[in-house]
């Protein structure tokens, strides 16, 4: 996924725009990263704070790398799979859902299922919306508190997965708290994430120190996303369900505690 970011952003500067192909060998990159030609790098500790739109004009895919990878890096990938099935795909889901033995011992079958599910919805997403104007930023679930999560870690100490997974519980029990899913779908979701040994607690346990919650919601602020002193924040009301609302602090510190 990084080597995509910055492959794409050089060849979007060089020369004004030379072409690039990616070869994308994580899961991460796979399902998400390789595709829409979103590139760039961070800056002073922000998440893609530089950066271009600027697509591969070929994306080659090869499941069979998918073998190759450490547990942390697989697991990466599968967040933001499963971020893609909760936005747009009911089945996949229930899949995250029934299934998480074959899942997470990688059977070549289902994981070419999940490959070809969330690159096909994601593409299909970004064709729509190329610069992320409206749809597109649904795909940004979970990713708010995620980054914040990335930065008051130390970019690096923890993966984007597991970041993007954390934040995917916040987001559906802030969703949950403001009334707009039910209490049942912030339960299902937060069972499906924990089937996986992702981190489902209000302060996630990478994170040490003092007034973390505060800490989060002052990296949160920083997010390109927001337009006013509210925070920006992707919501579901229910499964494939999803819209973004500005959210006041106070509404997020409890689901941070």
């Amino acid at each position: 996924g990084v080597i995509c970011d910055l492959t794409g952003f050089a060849a979007s500067l060089y020369k004004r725009g030379a072409a690039v192909q990616f070869v994308p060998t994580t899961l991460l990159s796979m399902v998400d990263a390789s595709i829409g030609g979103k590139t760039g790098c961070d800056f002073k500790s922000y998440k893609n704070m530089i950066g271009s739109f600027f697509p591969a004009q070929k994306i080659c895919y090869f499941p069979e790398f998918i073998s190759t990878l450490s547990e942390a890096q697989f697991r990466s990938g599968l967040a933001e799979a499963f971020k893609t099935a909760l936005l747009y795909d009911a089945e996949l889901s229930d899949m995250f859902r029934t299934k998480s033995s074959q899942i997470l011992s990688r059977e070549p079958e289902i994981i070419c299922t999940i490959i070809q599910k969330c690159s096909k919805a994601k593409a299909e997403v970004v064709e729509k919306d190329f610069t992320e104007k409206n749809i597109r930023k649904y795909l940004n679930l979970g990713h708010t508190f995620g980054h914040a999560l990335e930065t008051l870690a130390g970019l690096g100490t923890v993966t984007h997965g597991d970041a993007v997974a954390w934040g995917i519980g916040r987001a559906v029990s802030l969703s949950a708290k403001l009334d707009f899913c039910k209490e049942s779908y912030k339960d299902e979701v937060l069972h499906i994430l924990s089937l996986y040994g992702w981190d489902v607690n209000p302060v996630p346990k990478i994170a040490s120190g003092g007034g973390i919650s505060e800490r989060l919601i002052q990296i949160m602020h920083k997010d390109k996303k927001n337009k006013s002193d509210k925070i920006s924040i992707v919501l579901q009301r229910g499964l494939t369900d999803t819209f973004t609302q500005e959210v006041e602090d106070g509404d997020i510190l409890p689901v941070l505690r």
